[in-house]
Order: C-alpha cells, then sequence, then structure tokens
C-alpha cells in the first residue's frame, strides 16, 4: 500500500501542471465561429464557415494522449420579426468526433449529420484539425420553402467536449476539462431570397454527401 508521504509529490506537481495549464488557457485566444458565409445555389441555402482558435495545439496533444474530442455545431435558420421573438424554421446538429488509435498509428474520424454518420481513417493531425473546424457547403433549406420577400438569418456556434478516461488514466488527462468551450453565436447578414443572386457553382456536397 503505497503512503500517503510517497504521495504528496505526485499530487503537487499535478497541482502545478493544473495551475499553468489553466493560466496558459485563461489568456488563449477564445475559439469563435468566423469566415460564415451563405450561399444560394440551385439547390438552396448552404453555408460555409471556420471554428477559429478551436481546435489547438493544447487538443492535439490530448488527442494525441488518447482523449476523445467531440466538437458539435448548431445552425439556426430564423426569420425576423419586428414585433414578436425571432420564428425558428430550420435547426440542424453537426457533430465531429475524433480518437487516436495508438497501435494501428491513425486517428478515427465520426461526423454525423442527422441520421448520416461517415467515419474515415486519418494519418496526420494536421488533416485531423482541418476537417473538425471547417464547415463546407453544409446545406440548410431549399429556398422554395422561405417566403421571398421576408428577412432571414442563419447562425452558428460550436461546441467542444473532450472526455477523460477511466482509472488510471482519468489523473493523468484530467486537464482535459479545461479543453471544453462553447463559443457565441455567429450570425450571418441578412437573407431575402428575392434578392439574393443565385450562384452559378453547384454544391460540391450536400447533407446526404459531405465527407468529415
Amino acid at each position: 500500500m503505497a503512503s500517503s508521504k510517497g504521495l504528496g509529490p505526485v499530487i503537487l506537481i499535478f497541482s502545478c501542471l493544473s495551475v499553468l495549464f489553466f493560466c496558459s488557457t485563461a489568456y488563449a485566444k477564445s475559439p469563435y465561429i468566423g469566415n460564415l458565409s451563405v450561399i444560394n445555389s440551385a439547390k438552396g441555402l448552404s453555408i460555409n464557415a471556420t471554428l477559429i482558435n478551436g481546435f489547438t495545439r493544447k487538443v492535439a496533444e490530448a488527442v494525441q494522449s488518447g482523449a476523445p474530442i467531440t466538437i458539435q455545431y448548431d445552425i439556426e435558420l430564423k426569420k425576423r420579426n419586428a414585433v414578436l421573438a425571432d420564428e425558428n424554421i430550420v435547426k440542424r446538429v453537426i457533430q465531429r468526433a475524433v480518437v487516436y488509435n495508438s497501435l494501428k498509428k491513425q486517428y478515427k474520424l465520426s461526423n454525423i449529420l442527422g441520421t448520416n454518420k461517415k467515419t474515415v481513417a486519418l494519418k496526420k493531425i494536421k488533416d485531423v484539425r482541418n476537417k473538425m473546424v471547417q464547415l463546407r457547403d453544409i446545406h440548410i433549406i431549399p429556398t422554395k420553402y422561405l417566403k421571398p420577400n421576408e428577412e432571414y438569418y442563419i447562425r452558428v456556434k460550436g461546441e467542444m467536449v473532450a472526455k477523460s478516461f477511466w482509472f488510471p488514466f482519468n489523473y493523468i488527462l484530467f486537464f482535459v476539462d479545461f479543453l471544453n468551450f462553447d463559443t457565441d453565436w455567429a450570425e450571418s447578414t441578412s437573407i431575402v431570397v428575392n434578392q439574393f443572386p443565385v450562384s452559378e457553382k453547384p454544391l460540391e456536397s450536400d447533407q446526404t454527401q459531405e465527407e468529415p
């Protein structure tokens, strides 16, 4: 049985590491949704967006240590109302999860859009980061379901959840809780369908085809 004296230095080391990690993340730039753009194509409205300052070096180190990481994107299409609260038209949830397999030396990345799920294996953490933070050609709604003269807008937010392992790895990876975050909503400019030019470029992917 280990003595309490022997555990003292270990607890002190982990305490110091947690304080240093907390201080470094406290002064880091907060994650946010940027580069939000709306495209009007023959298939309808779609968006592009990027999670900025979300997949940091600390996140990459946690993934490489074996911590499962999930990023969830909430996307809402809303109609502006002058008197009442803005009306929710469409709500979509996209989840992207990654876990590292140390035996195969590869990252398993799952992309979940509603009931659709696709999984790919990646070798480089750089590729994992790009897949996790980029939203590209995400289909929202066909414009035929929108009223021509009404004013709409799309907003997006991101949330990261990092999970530690069971004993004894939860003590080694206890710092992952500091990686969890929830961004503010990023809002697009106003959308009026009959004033929104249609892009001639077809969508590269949609809800049923998008790769993670």
